[in-house]
């Protein structure tokens, strides 16, 4: 496990990344991640919870959370944001633990990727 400093700590930060096969080892950061499957599967582990990612399911990862990702047949889209791009819903939910950070991705967001 290690914290991940590159390109995190600017307030505007965002960047935006798609691959295939990608495999990332358990780390954390200060921004938000979204990581959204376009083809195939990706096994993504945030915290203790695992999940399997299908075509369209996506995670949101929490500034803090371990995590990891592991992708032998897949495509994604990943986005890292920092906090302070989204500060109202960041300053009304950074203290509190999400139940769950998988998404099913509706055809409106799939189309702006």
């Amino acid at each position: 496990m290690f914290y991940q400093f590159e390109h995190f700590g600017k307030e505007d930060h965002f960047c935006r990344e798609s691959g295939e096969n990608f495999s990332f080892p358990t780390h954390m950061h200060s921004s938000f991640e979204l990581i959204v499957i376009t083809e195939g599967s990706m096994d993504v582990t945030v915290g203790t919870d695992k999940y399997t990612l299908e075509k369209n399911e996506a995670v949101l990862i929490f500034p803090h959370q371990l995590h990891s990702l592991s992708g032998d047949n897949s495509k994604h889209v990943l986005y890292i944001f920092s906090p302070e791009i989204v500060r109202a819903f960041a300053s009304r939910n950074l203290q509190k633990a999400p139940t769950g950070n998988k998404l099913v991705m509706d055809e409106h967001l799939l189309a702006a990727l």
